[in-house]
């Protein structure tokens, strides 16, 4: 009897530990081919695999690179784009207006380049600021840890909009039905995706072994958020969370488990920006005539400055009340100028200028 009772008791707590440690479940959606090395395992539509909670953005053959999710046993190690899988219980899935089906990129000249046609791109909504400024040092208002890429190596002298990956790609965005990617470094495996009024609500888990990590140290350069946002402070990979993605026009404000942690906000950007955005980074140069259509609010506003100096920063128009959002001003007064970020709309302190505090509703 003491063997059975004992037996059953490891039986249960072999239960727990399983239950506790199972795998995302996802249906393919189309025909694809699961990678392994040198191995190529075909899915048909249809077909269940299982996550073991493992996202990455890398080479899914010899040449492309792409968002891949990791699959656990009985595929153990092999790698599916993510683009062809979807929770297998989740109640809704994403529309068009948040999917933008990127190409694979190639390294090219030292730099990770989509080698596709590229028409929309999720960047932070402070590249409009950069990009209006026409002027690339502009960035390091709003994310100073790029200035970490600065190095010597080699011999050589190498500044942070030399290195890979300080481009568009630091803070280019991706949403499919079965992982979310923001910026370079963090990504997210989707459990369940609800619609809602505003948007979506996503309850997801940061891969539990993300690339945020590099030898137990946060790469804070390739955080793109990482001067706005508590995030990277109280979450760590593994850990489980519901974003909340409301959606505005061309721009989406992302807030993590409740209305009290702004993620950050992205907008919707075409190719002629993303090519100008691009040359502004690497030459210092940008033909902002190119540009017929910049990101929009539903309501045809815009949450950045029609024209902008890296050194000279002017009036601030006000912001109108929208459904989702309650406003409230307030007035500072001071000498010199401080750039922050609230809610993805950039404000000034100093000089009378007015102070947006923007607080979604429940």
């Amino acid at each position: 009897m003491k063997k059975k009772g004992i037996f059953v008791i490891v039986g249960m707590l072999m239960s727990i530990v399983l239950f506790a440690e199972e795998p995302l479940a996802y249906k393919v959606t189309e025909t694809s081919n699961a990678y392994k090395e040198e191995s190529i395992k075909p899915l048909q539509k249809g077909d269940i695999v299982y996550s073991n909670k493992m996202a990455q953005y890398n080479y899914i053959n010899a040449e492309d690179i792409v968002f891949l999710i990791d699959l656990a046993e009985p595929n153990d190690e092999y790698v599916i784009h993510v683009k062809n899988l979807s929770p297998l219980n989740t109640k809704n899935v994403f529309g068009d207006e948040i999917i933008i089906d990127y190409p694979p990129d190639r390294y090219s000249g030292g730099y990770h380049l989509p080698h596709g046609e590229v028409n929309e791109m999720w960047v932070p909504a402070y590249y409009c600021y950069v990009l209006k400024s026409e002027n690339r040092e502009m960035l390091l208002k709003f994310n100073s840890t790029l200035k970490m890429l600065t190095d010597n190596r080699g011999g050589g002298h190498i500044e942070w909009y030399e290195e890979l990956n300080s481009d568009v790609t630091n803070g280019r965005s991706m949403f499919y039905n079965a992982a979310i990617k923001i910026g370079y470094d963090t990504h997210f495996l989707v459990k369940n995706i609800k619609k809602k009024e505003y948007g979506y609500a996503v309850d997801c888990v940061e891969t539990v072994r993300d690339y945020r990590f590099d030898n137990g140290k946060y790469r804070t350069y390739y955080q793109p958020f990482q001067d706005t946002s508590e995030f990277w402070n109280i979450y760590d990979p593994g850990d489980e969370m519901t974003l909340y993605l409301y959606l505005d026009g061309d721009f989406m404000d992302i807030y993590v488990d409740g209305n009290d942690l702004h993620l950050g906000t992205l907008v919707k950007v075409k190719k002629e920006f993303i090519e100008e955005y691009q040359s502004l980074i690497r030459n210092n140069t940008c033909n902002l005539s190119r540009i017929t259509s910049w990101p929009k609010r539903a309501d045809g506003s815009m949450d950045y400055l029609s024209s902008v100096s890296a050194t000279d920063f002017n009036d601030m128009e006000e912001t109108e009340n929208t459904n989702d959002s309650t406003i409230e001003k307030s007035t500072k007064k001071g000498s010199g100028f401080k750039i922050i970020l609230i809610a993805g709309i950039a404000v000034l302190l100093g000089g009378g200028a007015a102070v947006f505090l923007i607080k979604r509703k429940a």
